[in-house]
């Protein structure tokens, strides 16, 4: 007829093969560096951090940002809910987005809240911002934004959601 057929020894040998390599594909460390560091503190509202957001689908953030941590979560430790930053100007302002300086360092002298596009996330997402030192030694920090600059953002994601008429 043509077709091969298996032995109960080779189904065995192919479902071990198969085994092994799905163990070494589980094993292989190819998940972002923030995933592996996970913050060990619950950060305060109103500080700056990145957020890795791989694993998420377009439109949706899909990459490393900064983000300011709007609220702890009531019940679990574990989540945040934050704010993503953008340096790059949106098309058409609208009342959810927050004109900021930039609090990284770089070159955009701008940045802007979008608070229209909260996230949940968890504090394996979240890493502190990694800046160079006085003699070139990477250092890791935790930005604060104003309370002004918060107290905007605040206001801004209740337009966001559609609930600034309900105050």
């Amino acid at each position: 007829m043509g077709v091969d057929k298996l032995t109960n020894a080779d189904m065995v040998c192919s479902e071990w093969t198969l085994q092994i390599n799905v163990r070494w594909f589980a094993t292989r460390n190819t998940e972002p560096r923030a995933y592996r560091m996970p913050l060990r503190f619950q950060p305060k509202e109103g500080s700056i951090l990145i957020c890795n957001f791989s694993g998420f689908v377009a439109p949706e953030m899909v990459k490393q940002r900064p983000v300011v941590i709007l609220r702890k979560h009531p019940h679990n430790s574990r989540l945040v809910t934050v704010v993503p930053l953008s340096t790059t100007q949106p098309e058409r302002l609208c009342a959810y987005h927050v004109e900021l300086p930039c609090y990284l360092a770089s070159e955009a002298k701008k940045s802007w809240a979008k608070c229209d596009m909260l996230y949940t996330v968890s504090m394996d997402r979240l890493d502190r911002i990694k800046t160079k030192g006085r003699h070139g030694q990477r250092q890791y920090e935790v930005l604060t934004m104003s309370a002004e600059h918060f107290a905007a953002i605040q206001v801004a994601v209740l337009a966001g959601l559609n609930l600034h008429h309900r105050l």
